[in-house]
């Protein structure tokens, strides 16, 4: 009789070491919000048409982190950032307990209208963005301890993906179900509902007394990860206005009580800006070029939009001054990230000989030119034509200016740029 419970015992305990033996499931929360976002989160061949700004967690330290999955299911992604209710670092297997750390932390307000009680112990990870394509995407992973015991008891965990334009009141979740309104929760992804997108992960214990029917993949899942089930892979997204300033709010909270954790994995690399690109239109330059004094946008010609503002040079010198990198740096996306040519226009002041002031204005357009071209513009967008003195502006200084005159795509130019 011994024999016939230690055999299967035994050959379960071998099944684990032999197939587990390489793979892994760790949680790191040494990475601050910022190395989250743009080392982890963000595909890297999308880094340059997005811009990030006031990236921050509000939570408990160790609510948030990041996560490397090596197992050999693929049914989790292979890194990401990963935010929880409780410890993150309790998402890692074996899963032998019920995970229930509290931090006594408040809920969050934009998960209050998605839930079906009072939320606690909210993570959120906030922070504004441009995009200079018209869409972004991204996929994530949901995962609690609440499956599947505690379905359709009042505690139904969440997680939402809130997006808005800055200075909006409204948030948009695009947490949802592909094709639908449906928001991650506990009660509307399980084995009854929404089946599709949820996969179990069978408690060790469970697995040990069915040692003779268990399959390598059920016990990758039980050795590695804590969680009692977990949604697949949902890949979303959204269209917005290319060169305008968004809000991002990405939380996660239990709901009914703070026992019981869930997580949310944001898939490494996933966050991209994958959509086309156009001409922005004269409001939304203005607007991307706005943090800059004395930046002035015509757009009453009909086939040209002006940009006029005054560069930094010292007198008779054509050489850059670093206070001109910053507002460079935001016009160099505009023509990467647009349709739009871009014909540069130097100018000196009054004083000196003309044909002299003539020749250092086109050196100053050069130089605009070579340093837009270092950071990635074709030179096939660009000319550089000095323009002399500009007899009209008293003042010396503001009168070694440079203007850029965009050049209205053809309409039947294809939607892109790069």
């Amino acid at each position: 009789m011994l024999k016939r419970i230690f055999l299967p015992n035994l050959l379960f305990l071998l099944l684990v070491q032999s197939h587990c033996l390489s793979q892994e499931f760790r949680v790191d929360t040494s990475f601050t919000a910022e190395q989250l976002v743009r080392q982890v989160l963000v595909d890297p061949q999308s880094s340059g048409a997005l811009s990030f700004s006031h990236i921050e967690h509000v939570g408990a330290i160790s609510s948030i982190g990041h996560f490397a999955y090596t197992g050999i299911g693929g049914d989790l992604p292979g890194r990401g950032l990963l935010l929880g209710t409780g410890n993150v670092k309790e998402a890692e297997g074996p899963n032998i307990r019920n995970n229930s750390c509290i931090h006594y932390r408040m809920g969050d307000s934009l998960l209050q209208k998605e839930a079906n009680g009072k939320t606690y112990d909210a993570s959120i990870l906030a922070f504004d963005f441009i995009s200079f394509t018209d869409s972004i995407s991204f996929a994530f992973v949901f995962a609690s301890e609440e499956y599947m015991e505690y379905v359709d008891k009042g505690v139904s965990d969440v997680f939402g993906f809130y997006c808005r334009k800055k200075g909006e009141r409204h948030w948009k979740n695009l947490a949802v179900l592909p094709n639908s309104a449906i928001p991650v929760t506990v009660d509307l992804i399980n084995r009854g509902k929404n089946s599709d997108y949820y996969m179990d992960n069978a408690s060790f214990k469970r697995l040990f007394k069915q040692a003779s029917k268990v399959s390598p993949l059920l016990i990758e899942r039980a050795q590695l990860l804590q969680f009692d089930g977990f949604t697949k892979g949902i890949a979303t997204g959204v269209k917005l206005e290319p060169f305008v300033p968004y809000e991002f709010h990405i939380a996660i909270a239990d709901v009914g009580d703070a026992r019981y954790d869930s997580w949310v994995m944001l898939v490494g690399g996933s966050f991209k800006s994958p959509g086309n690109v156009g001409a922005p239109t004269r409001e939304q330059i203005k607007a991307f070029l706005h943090p800059f004094e004395k930046v002035l946008v015509d757009s009453s010609s009909v086939d040209k939009l002006e940009i006029s503002t005054v560069l930094h040079f010292d007198y008779n010198s054509s050489t850059l001054k670093e206070e001109s990198y910053p507002f460079l740096e935001r016009l160099s996306k505009i023509l990467k990230f647009s349709n739009y040519k871009m014909q540069i226009l130097g100018y000196a002041d009054s004083r000196g000989d003309e044909a002299y002031n003539l020749n250092l204005s086109e050196e100053r357009a050069k130089e605009v030119m070579r340093f837009l071209l270092e950071k990635g513009v074709r030179k096939k967008k660009m000319t550089a034509k000095g323009m002399g003195e500009d007899a009209l502006e008293e003042n010396f200084q503001s009168a070694r200016k440079v203007v850029f005159q965009l050049e209205y795509p053809d309409k039947n130019q294809p939607n892109n740029s790069l």
